[in-house]
């Protein structure tokens, strides 16, 4: 059976809620952990700009994939 993962998707409780929701765009990261970067920012989702950033699909699937 699937997991329940709107318990912890911070984004979709608070648009539900009609609470701000707060997202990084993401171009030019260096590194992998900005991820991690996001969320102890209490950022609630990274937008990954594949076409202004020169990631790959291997890079992008990387930063999207939870820990």
């Amino acid at each position: 059976m699937a997991e329940n993962t709107s318990a912890r998707n911070s984004m979709k409780r608070k648009l539900a809620a009609g609470e701000l929701v707060l997202c990084m765009n993401l171009r030019l990261a260096r590194s992998v952990d900005i991820a991690m970067v996001a969320q102890a920012g209490g950022y609630d989702a990274l937008y990954v700009d594949m076409q202004h950033a020169p990631y790959s699909i291997d890079t992008t699937a990387t930063i999207c994939a939870e820990p």
